[in-house]
Order: C-alpha cells, then sequence, then structure tokens
C-alpha cells in the first residue's frame, strides 16, 4: 500500500494506521486486535461470524452485523474510550437489521457485553432524548453503566464523551476476568516495556489518548 502513495500515520506493535493518496480513506490494519500488546478481542470468535456477500467487484467477505456491532462498542470502549455521534447513528441504523438474541451471544462469546452495554445505554439516553422513548431495552445493568449514563446527561450529551477512567479501569478489569487473550498480553506487554524507547513511546501515547478532546 505504501507502493502505491499510502501514508503511514501512526503504528504499535499489533497494527498501522495507513492515509490514502487522496487524504479521503483513513485504513487501519490489524496483525491481532489490541491495544499496544493487549488483544481485547478474539480473532478465533470473529473468525466464526465472516460471511460473504456480493458486490459489483465480486465476492467480499465480511463480519456479521451482530458481530460488527460488538466490534463498534468494544473498539469504542476499550481503544478510544470514548462515545462519538458516529456511534450513536451506527448503532440506530444497524439494529434494524440484527438478531438481537445473537447480538447478545455474540457480546458473550467476545467477552465484550460490558462495552456494549455502555454504549447501547448512551445510544438509548441520546434517543430518548431526541424521540422520548428508548430504542432498545438490556436486561444487562451494571453501576458503572449508570454513572456513565448521568455523567453524560450532566453534561448535557455533549459528544464526544468520555469514559471517566475508573468506568475504563474496571472494564479492563472485567476483560481481564474472562479473556484469556488479554490475560497472555499482560506478559507481552510488560516484556515489550521493558525496552526503554518503547516505554518512552508508549508513556507519550498514553498521555496523548488521555488528553485528546476526540480521536
Amino acid at each position: 500500500m505504501v507502493s502505491r502513495g499510502y501514508r503511514v500515520l501512526g503504528y504499535d506493535p499489533e497494527s498501522v494506521t495507513l492515509q490514502d493518496p487522496r487524504n479521503v480513506v483513513g485504513v487501519d490494519l490489524y496483525r491481532e486486535v489490541a491495544v499496544s500488546r493487549l488483544k481485547y478481542l478474539s480473532k478465533n470468535v470473529l473468525r466464526r461470524y465472516v460471511e460473504w456477500v456480493e458486490t459489483d467487484f465480486g465476492p467480499v467477505r465480511y463480519l456479521r452485523s451482530e458481530c460488527d456491532l460488538v466490534c463498534v462498542a468494544a473498539y469504542s470502549f476499550v481503544k478510544e474510550q470514548m462515545f462519538t455521534l458516529s456511534e450513536y447513528f451506527y448503532f440506530v441504523k444497524s439494529l434494524s437489521r440484527c438478531d438481537f438474541d445473537l447480538l447478545l451471544r455474540t457480546a458473550f462469546e467476545l467477552c465484550s457485553v460490558f462495552p456494549l452495554n455502555i454504549i447501547f445505554s448512551l445510544v438509548n439516553a441520546v434517543y430518548r432524548e431526541i424521540y422520548g422513548k428508548r430504542l432498545v431495552s438490556m436486561s444487562l445493568d451494571d453501576w458503572e453503566v449508570r454513572f456513565e449514563v448521568k455523567r453524560f446527561r450532566r453534561q448535557n450529551f455533549q459528544v464526544p464523551f468520555k469514559f471517566h477512567p475508573l468506568t475504563v479501569l474496571n472494564g479492563f478489569l472485567k476483560l481481564f476476568a474472562r479473556e484469556e487473550e488479554f490475560r497472555k498480553g499482560l506478559s507481552y506487554q510488560a516484556s515489550y516495556l521493558m525496552n526503554l524507547s518503547n516505554f518512552k513511546s508508549f508513556l507519550g501515547e498514553l498521555v496523548k489518548h488521555a488528553t485528546r478532546k476526540t480521536y
């Protein structure tokens, strides 16, 4: 892609971000779905939800809508740690073509029920404010979810909305308890940070991540 004029915008141990030659589309390429060395979605589970769709350019592999929504929620919470209007519009548009029971089963399989619940709750908060009713109901409940919805309302639904650091920490602890790949990644992360240049780069990115307003 670089030989075709794509420009590298940034990279970490498991991914790289490129910009197309006309500066229109950003492309993220992942070796593993991870934050630094911490894998938060299992590629082995994701492969179960890959299907084929016919396009004008031939058959293309894609994730089922249910799995894709779980991935978007996990990315928003774990990787970006904020909620934006893009999540709201994507969830509102995509839910109509989803099997809700399959969506929840997929979230359980991917150990991403907590991120999905938080994003759903924020989507519901916006939807209720606009239309006077919920978009969807979820029976799962966490105090962190109620806490974030209250913060969101107090901030008058301003987006991008950054999750509280304690909420993110609790989400990581839940992931650590349920996702084996995430636990394995901790040892790789520790080894990666033993290198001083890696540690400096990681610390710089961490500070930038914590203080930025959007992504």
